[in-house]
């Protein structure tokens, strides 16, 4: 198995640039393709037991969330508009004095 290897990579190497070029595009997309499918299935292995022991419909599952999210936004935006009132309404003037 080495040896057919390392006797492919040496017909690569001597290949024109073109057959270079379609193995490495057919290698990335081979790559790409194992790694978001094993990524997927990870992400899969996350969700699937949560799913099992929910016994509300999707709609309703997806509704609660979306509540949940909307309301952190809407508590986050608020800081940051009453941090904005803050700065705004801050000292109007400052006094600068030189270092001596």
């Amino acid at each position: 198995m080495l040896d057919f290897l390392k006797n492919f990579l040496r017909k690569l190497q001597n290949a024109d640039e073109d057959r270079k070029t379609k193995w490495v595009v057919v290698g990335t997309a081979a790559i790409t393709f194992l790694v978001v499918f094993v990524w997927l299935k990870y992400f899969n292995s996350l969700i699937a037991p949560n799913r099992e022991n929910d016994s509300r419909s999707p709609a309703a599952a997806f509704w609660e969330t979306f509540k949940n999210g909307a309301n952190v936004i809407y508590s986050e935006v608020g800081n940051g508009i009453s941090e904005l009132k803050d700065k705004i309404g801050g000292p109007t003037e400052y006094d600068i004095r030189p270092q001596r």
